[in-house]
C-alpha cells in the first residue's frame, strides 16, 4: 500500500504479521528479504537469525540429503560436480569441501 503525502510516495507495511525489525538484525524466513535488510547486512554488519519456523524445515531438508548421501544416491550439485563435470561422482569424504567451495 503506498500511503500519499507531501512529497514522494512512502511505502507502508501492511502485512501485520512482519514485525519491523531493527536495522542491526536481518531474520530469515518464510518470506523475502527486502533490500534494506540486506544492506544493513553488508554494509552495517548486521546480525542475521532465522526464524523459527524456518529452523524445522532446514532440520528436515537436511535430513533428506543426508538420507540420500547415505544411501549412496546421485544428487545433482551434492553427490556429484555441477556443470559439464556432472558426471564426476564425488567421493563421501569430499562432500563437505566441495559444498563449501560451491558456496563461496
Amino acid at each position: 500500500m503506498v500511503q500519499a503525502s507531501q512529497g514522494a510516495p512512502k511505502r507502508v507495511n501492511t502485512d501485520a504479521a512482519r514485525v519491523p525489525l531493527p536495522a542491526s538484525l536481518c531474520r530469515l524466513g518464510p518470506g523475502p528479504l527486502r533490500i534494506p535488510e540486506i544492506v544493513a547486512v553488508a554494509r552495517r554488519d548486521a546480525r542475521v537469525e532465522l526464524a523459527p519456523e524456518l529452523t524445522a524445515k532446514l532440520a528436515a531438508a537436511r535430513g533428506a540429503i543426508e538420507r540420500a548421501a547415505a544411501r549412496g544416491d546421485t544428487v545433482y550439485g551434492l553427490t556429484t560436480a555441477l556443470g559439464a563435470a556432472v558426471d564426476t561422482r564425488l567421493d563421501a569424504a569430499d562432500l563437505g569441501d566441495f559444498q563449501r567451495r560451491t558456496l563461496r
